[in-house]
Formats: C-alpha cells, sequence, structure tokens
C-alpha cells in the first residue's frame, strides 16, 4: 500500500480447489478475496466447464466476483506472429512454422512449448538455421519424452479419465 503498487495473484488450474478435501474451500476464498480488496485475482484452468460453473453458478460463492474472458486459439497471422516473435536469433523455414503452427492448432500454450523447445535445441546445437530434425526432436522431447510437458499433460488427462470411469 505505501507504494501504491497493488499485487495481482494468479491461480492456474483454478479448477483443482473444487477436489481439495477442505470444509468449502471456495468460501475460504472468497472470504479471502473480499479481506484483500486491493489485490486482483486471476484465474485460469484447462476445465473450463468446471470453472464456469465455479463462478456462475448462482450457488456458487464466487457467483457474480469474477469476469470472464475465454481465450481461444490464435488465426494463422496470430500464430506466425507469436511464433516470429518466440524463435528471434534462429531462422526456421516458412514451412517448418506453418507445421507447428497447424500441429498446435494455434493454440498459444502448444506454440508457446513447441517454440521454447525448438529454440533451446537450435541454440545447444549452435544452429542459425533449423532444419527439420530439429521440430522433430522437439515434438518427440516434448510428446514422447517423460519430462516433456505434453507428455505430462497428457499423461495427467488420461489418467483423469481413468480415474474418472473408475
Amino acid at each position: 500500500q505505501e507504494t501504491g503498487i497493488y499485487p495481482i495473484v494468479i491461480f492456474d488450474e483454478f479448477q483443482n480447489f473444487a477436489t481439495y478435501r477442505l470444509d468449502s474451500p471456495l468460501h475460504i476464498l472468497r472470504e479471502r478475496f473480499f479481506t484483500h480488496s486491493q489485490v486482483m485475482y486471476l484465474i485460469a484452468g484447462s476445465a473450463v466447464s468446471i470453472m464456469e460453473e465455479m463462478l456462475t453458478s448462482y450457488g456458487s460463492p464466487l457467483y457474480g466476483h469474477f469476469e470472464i474472458i475465454k481465450v481461444f486459439s490464435f488465426d494463422y497471422q496470430n500464430s506466425k506472429l507469436f511464433l516470429n516473435e518466440k524463435l528471434k536469433g534462429v531462422n526456421v523455414p516458412e514451412i517448418h512454422q506453418d507445421f507447428l503452427v497447424s500441429i498446435a492448432e494455434g493454440h498459444p500454450y502448444y506454440l508457446d512449448l513447441l517454440t521454447f523447445r525448438v529454440k533451446d535445441i537450435a541454440l545447444k546445437e549452435n544452429l542459425r538455421n533449423v532444419p527439420q530434425s530439429v521440430i522433430i526432436e522437439a515434438l518427440a522431447q516434448e510428446i514422447f519424452s517423460t519430462n516433456g510437458t505434453i507428455y505430462l499433460h497428457l499423461r495427467d488427462l488420461i489418467d483423469r479419465s481413468l480415474g474418472s470411469r473408475g
């Protein structure tokens, strides 16, 4: 308060609050939100329908307290702009850029993961011009390596799906 700068608190995968074994976690959060009125709260998550229920259901303690802004995939032009910004310092042929946009379907999260991996491999190998082999390696590391973020996301998705069906 003394500086006039107010914090932003960001909750990612917010829908997980619904699974916590607490006595009314959403009531607890609402209480905290109102106690700290000068704080901006941003919530995000991948289970959109669960989050919408948490925020728009009349019975929810958080009903009416958040503005909902949905983030969609980039169109082709914005995907290319995003790629070019993320890939500064390395040259990725147009055909490979188009492939990355296509495989990620313009989704900024996946574009970011893939471009980070492509650039990381290229820089480690001292490559200014990115060959197709680097694109393939980046995909392999992200999707098939147990350390890959996309692999972990897919594994979690499959585990949750199997778990919910018993």
